[in-house]
């Protein structure tokens, strides 16, 4: 299985990685050219896989843009695109997250 590929335009029951709704506390960091930070906001994630994560955000990002995701309880650090964007029906805005430079350690969890 190839834990790679990007399937989040695929149904539920037809993706390669499990979405756990877990809210896993995390810090999103939108960062500039130079890879500074330039803002930051504490959040939790809706869901979680090791490739990824819908977090509920107030920041209105477009799609194609790279954010730094921070477990200060894993100590990681992890380069992230955004995929997608939605308001819940709770009215809360979601970003769904991929991320690119390693997996979410979820070892114990599946």
């Amino acid at each position: 299985m190839d834990l790679d590929a990007d399937d989040s335009d695929l149904p539920k029951d037809l993706r390669k990685q499990t979405r756990f709704p877990i809210p896993e506390p995390l810090v999103i960091e939108l960062l500039d050219e130079s890879g500074e930070v330039i803002k930051s906001e504490s959040t939790v994630t809706e869901n979680i896989s090791y490739g990824g994560a819908a977090i509920f955000t107030q920041w209105d990002l477009e799609p194609g843009t790279f954010v730094r995701v921070v477990s200060l309880r894993h100590d990681l650090k992890i380069i992230s695109v955004v995929r997608g964007r939605r308001l819940g029906s709770d009215g809360i805005p979601r970003l769904h997250l991929e991320f690119i430079d390693r997996f979410f350690p979820l070892e114990g969890i599946d």
